[in-house]
């Protein structure tokens, strides 16, 4: 029989397990090297990695664990002399004289010659102890090609900070029972350097290794074992407080974290840094935090945490667990049963999944890191190959490089000419490597690498490589510029090919190429014979181009003092192509009267090579003089968008007249984007007025005018540029705080809250037109003494310019008031030019507004918002409705609708005076308790006004605005209520089942920590509720059963699956019935 095919999760596991495959390292000698005290880190790290050495771990600025060949050891202990080396033990003779980071280094390396005293574990396994790390706000920090602030632990490659931070109470809040001694800080500083390193040789290449921090005791007022683990709220307290002491006081818990880790990453150079609290637990009974946890950490950091106990794993195999939880930093999964982490879950950059979980039947089963058993995958080296993906160690192709950095460079040149008198040309580009795309779903999702460009090299006609230089001297950054010089070559054909490798060692498979030609160096002859000849203000220039066969272009170029000497002197007229032999001309216009120009005309060729100059010289004729402007005059600001320009005539002598005025308007003082440009009158004599039709409104612009001559036919000179603007354009006006105001219908009348200040907005089109000349732009009202208040920019949007400002409540109005207003800009000229948009006024009316409603008997019911649906219960005799308004005459009665939704008829209820407090009335609508169990009730409200003038009613997100000549107003949405059993939901049968299925809002919302969501279903069937969060993870499956038609509940105690209580947030209930769907938000605040 065949064998089966493999199903789906088995083929994308194998396809994961190829991403991910090991790379084994080669075997080196690895010893701990201690430097003289006067050694700088940053010298030191540059002398180990020139030599071929690896450093594994570092203790800036006096000690490192390093590995190499022999060779290395060789070459390095003879340029060195002054370092100590250790292949075994440091004695306690030495040990005892050394300084603190080499006495930390040595710990850790003594640690390697003494046998383990702790025994395996034989307690329970570890509860879920990783959870997605929260973001603050970005600050400063040295990070990798396209990290930012929060990529501090994105994959575990190049070098990564660790720093070990032991807090202990001062007994300023908590009673401090714990306090570190030294030998515990010396066994927790050997336990951190053994586990720790468990994942260098696991990296691709080698290419990993740690630098550490090891931080005195921070005396902080909490003792971090005595509070819950996994808490925001209590844990935060303790940390926060210990990068306070450490001198990062700004932002919250996460901000802080991450601005230590950054600096910490820059003064150490590292790629990454981790930091890793360990809270003393000697005295405490059991080893965990108050709630049962013992060590857990964040996916993506910033930090993790541990026990020195670490429950029944015990101090000596705080290794393991740190092995464990600094994974979790770098994006793996837990993969131990009580995790619950299944199978098709993925996580870290490569998004690998989760396929050697306890939690399922996954496509791999063995003992890893990242299991229980994780003291015995520690002693056996055992990371299995998703975990490894996860953390960012997969190696598809086996060649020693991780996938995250195995990228290919780009390599691009300059434009290079095609040919060349040079023989050895100097050739300029650029070389880029790019990160692969990350697809992690927790991270901040950056595309980041280590990789930079190494070095770039060149070949002249497929010979040996050679190295160009950096442009800015020295190649160390994703982006280089690089350039060369050639070797001296042939005259001929050449093709020079460019590529650059990067620090992966990864060379651009695809080479930069051009083709260039080496030539003489001959120019071709000059044109001959040239012509010139001039008329009002312009000259034409006509002329032969030389026979050569080279010939490319020909250039011209003139002066007023004499010829041009060569292609770098006078003003260029013309630089264009040319064919051997042939005729061309060319035309210089708007020159002066009564002036000789002398032109220079060169032969070029390709390289370009110039001839000697062809040369010519003219005088023009003297042109007609520039009109005066009269309309509009120059610095008119509100000029009508169709203006009359009028200009002087233009007298010539000898009783000739100008037959013809052309135009210009322009949107510059230069005319470059003319808007008119013609003839706009003719005759015998021409008009000296014109009217536009084309001009819109708004516009900063300036014209010019200038006449011909009816004897040459030619044109004479401009009249100077005349500024104008046209009239003001203000499109639309609304008011922010109403809703009947719009930009295309101005509400003036619209009534608005008279309490505060009337806050308008004014729309311009195009966007800048308020900015023209530094307008200063105002807001004006009252009668004949208008007050008036400036205008502020607030944004540009789809085209239009958005200005706001305010009418001041108790000085610009009152309650009931009128007021009238305009809009208007000031030129900042003396005296100053007012444009009032041609006088337009706009009016509101400040009414009045009931000052809230609410449920009665029900205490929960906020008094400014009507909470919808409210729920009563069968119990209640009535239910009261109470309407509230300010001043007192603002409301004299009502009417109160319902319904028994969504049929049955409707009923009115009178809304009567009820009390009164102060200058607030109350008004009450009362409805018996004949409502049936399970009955959704829908009602409004209509309000009689007792005043003359506008009054605005808020009810919830219902606005209703209404004048004095309607008397009544009604909500333009109903409110419902559900009337409950006071027994439970549910407990007897609806009188009959809702015609459609239905999701209420749940309450109370906001809730803590409890809430119910109330539902209605049409049809029996199964029903799932899930509470999800934000991201759409699932926090908590609520429902998931068969239920009858009818009304129903789901409770939600504000926990998650896990049993921890879930983080204040916005969080979604989703209710499924069949086909049926619907989703209601909840925000939980703690």
């Amino acid at each position: 029989m065949a064998p089966k095919a493999p199903g789906r999760a088995v083929r994308l596991a194998l396809a994961a397990l190829a991403l991910i495959t090991a790379w084994q390292p080669a075997s080196a000698v690895e010893r701990l090297v201690l430097f003289p005290e006067s050694s700088t880190w940053k010298a030191t790290s540059a002398r180990i990695e020139a030599a071929g050495g690896r450093i594994r771990q570092a203790f800036p600025p006096g000690a490192a664990v390093l590995d190499g060949a022999e060779t290395f050891w060789s070459a390095f202990l003879a340029a060195d002399g002054s370092v100590r080396v250790f292949d075994g033990p440091v004695e306690e003779a030495t040990f005892s004289t050394l300084p603190r980071d080499q006495r930390f280094a040595a710990l850790g390396w003594n640690r390697r010659f003494a046998p383990k005293q702790e025994p395996a574990p034989s307690g329970p396994a570890m509860m879920n102890d990783a959870a997605p790390g929260e973001r603050g706000n970005p600050g400063p920090g040295k990070m990798p090609p396209g990290a930012g602030f929060f990529d501090t632990s994105e994959f575990m490659l190049g070098t990564v900070a660790i720093a070990l931070l032991l807090p202990e109470s001062n007994g300023a809040i908590d009673p401090s029972t714990e306090n570190w001694t030294q030998a515990e800080i010396d066994s927790v500083v050997a336990e951190i350097q053994e586990g720790v390193p468990f994942w260098i040789d696991h990296a691709p290449g080698g290419n990993l290794s740690f630098v550490y921090r090891f931080e005195d005791p921070v005396s902080i007022p909490y003792e971090a074992i005595s509070r819950p683990a996994f808490s925001a709220k209590e844990e935060s307290l303790w940390v926060r407080a210990v990068f306070d002491t450490l001198g990062y006081g700004s932002g919250d818990t996460w901000y802080r974290a991450r601005s230590y880790l950054n600096d910490l990453r820059d003064s150490l150079a590292t790629d990454w840094a981790v930091a890793i609290f360990v809270a003393d637990s000697k005295a405490d009974a059991d080893g965990r935090f108050s709630n049962g946890i013992y060590g857990f950490s964040y996916y993506g950091g910033p930090y993790l945490v541990m026990t020195y106990d670490n429950n029944t794993w015990g101090i000596g195999n705080m290794h393991a667990v740190a092995a464990h939880e600094i994974a979790h930093s770098f994006y793996a999964l837990d993969e131990y049963y009580s995790a619950h982490k299944p199978c098709h879950l993925a996580a870290g950059y490569e998004l690998v999944p989760n396929q050697n979980s306890d939690y399922g039947t996954c496509f791999l089963d063995e003992n890893c890191i990242m299991r229980a058993g994780m003291a015995g995958a520690f002693d056996s080296s055992l990371a299995c190959v998703y975990t490894r993906g996860q953390v960012g160690l997969g190696d598809t192709d086996e060649d020693g490089i991780a996938n995250i950095l195995d990228t290919y460079p780009t390599t691009l040149l300059d434009p290079f000419p095609d040919s060349t008198s040079d023989e050895s040309p100097t050739i300029a580009g650029s070389a880029e490597d790019a990160p692969i795309l990350n697809r992690n779903t927790i991270g901040a999702g950056n595309d980041i690498t280590l990789n930079t460009i190494e070095r770039v090299e060149y070949r002249i006609d497929g010979g040996e490589w050679i190295e160009a230089l950096a442009a800015d001297g020295a190649f160390d950054s994703l982006y280089e510029e690089y350039v060369f010089t050639t070797a001296p070559l042939a005259e001929t054909t050449h093709v020079v090919e460019v590529r650059a490798v990067n620090s992966a060692g990864n060379a651009d498979t695809t080479f930069a190429a051009d083709t260039f030609v080496v030539h003489d160096g001959t120019a071709p002859a000059p044109p001959s014979p040239v012509f010139a000849s001039a008329s009002d203000s312009e000259v034409v220039l006509v002329w032969t181009n030389a026979p050569d066969s080279d010939l490319e272009a020909v250039m011209v170029r003139w002066g007023t003092s004499g010829f041009p000497a060569d292609t770098a002197d006078g003003a260029l007229l013309a630089l264009r192509p040319a064919s051997p032999g042939s005729a061309d001309t060319v035309v210089h216009a708007g020159l002066l009267p009564d002036t000789t120009y002398y032109y220079s005309i060169f032969s070029l060729d390709e390289v370009p090579n110039t001839s000697v100059a062809g040369t010519a010289s003219a005088t023009p004729l003297y042109p007609p003089p520039p009109a005066v402007l009269y309309s509009p005059p120059d610095g008119a600001l509100h000029v009508v968008a169709n203006p009359l320009f009028v200009w002087s005539a233009i007298p010539l002598g000898g009783g000739n007249v100008l037959v013809a005025y052309q135009i210009q308007v322009a949107t510059d003082s230069l005319f470059t984007l003319k808007l008119i440009d013609l003839e706009a009158t003719t005759g015998y004599p021409a008009d000296t007025a014109w009217t536009s039709d084309s001009l819109g409104p708004g516009e900063l612009l300036w014209w010019r005018v200038r006449g011909k001559d009816v004897s040459s036919g030619t044109y004479g000179l401009w009249s100077g540029g005349s500024q104008f603007a046209t009239e003001l354009p203000v499109e639309g006006l609304a008011f922010l705080d109403s809703t009947l105001s719009s930009y295309s219908n101005f509400a003036s009348g619209d009534s608005l809250e008279a309490n505060a200040n009337a806050r308008i907005e004014v729309r311009v089109v195009p966007a800048d037109t308020l900015g023209i000349g530094e307008f200063e732009t105002f807001v004006h009202w009252g009668g004949a003494s208008p007050d008036s208040a400036p205008l502020a920019w607030d944004r540009n949007e789809g085209g239009a310019g958005y200005w706001r400002g305010e009418i001041p409540y108790g000085i610009g109005f009152s309650r009931g008031d009128t007021v009238d207003f305009r809009v208007s800009a000031r030129a900042p000229t003396e005296p100053a030019i007012v444009d009032d948009n041609g006088g337009s006024m706009f009016r509101f009316i400040a009414g009045r507004r009931a000052i809230g409603a609410w449920h009665v008997p029900s205490a929960e019911e906020p008094f400014f918002s009507m909470r919808s649906p409210y729920v009563p219960l069968d119990t209640d005799s009535e239910v009261v409705f109470t309407i509230g308004a300010s001043p007192a005459d603002a409301a004299t009665g009502g009417t109160l609708r319902c319904r028994v939704a969504p049929d049955g008829p409707w009923g009115s209820v009178p809304l009567l005076p009820d009390t009164a407090v102060g200058d607030t009335a109350y008004l009450a609508a009362r409805l018996d308790s004949t409502f049936l169990l399970g009955e959704l009730v829908e009602y409004y409200v209509r309000v009689e006004p007792g005043a003359t003038y506008d009054t605005t009613f808020l009810f919830g997100d219902n606005e209703v605005s209404h004048a004095a000549t309607v008397e009544q107003s009604a909500l333009a949405l109903p409110f419902v209520f559900l009337v409950q059993s006071a027994t439970g939901v549910g407990e007897r049968p609806p009188a009959s089942a809702p015609a459609r299925s239905v999701l209420l809002a749940n309450r109370p919302n906001p809730f803590n920590p409890e809430t119910a969501i109330p539902f209605a279903l049409a049809t029996a069937g199964r029903v799932n509720v899930t509470v999800y969060d934000a991201r759409g993870r699932t926090v908590r499956v609520l429902l998931d059963e068969t239920l009858m038609p009818g009304w129903h509940a789901a409770e939600w105690d504000g926990r998650m699956e896990s049993g921890t209580s879930a983080p204040s947030g916005v969080y979604f209930a989703v209710v499924r019935a069949g086909s049926w769907r619907a989703t209601e938000k909840l925000l939980l605040l703690r």
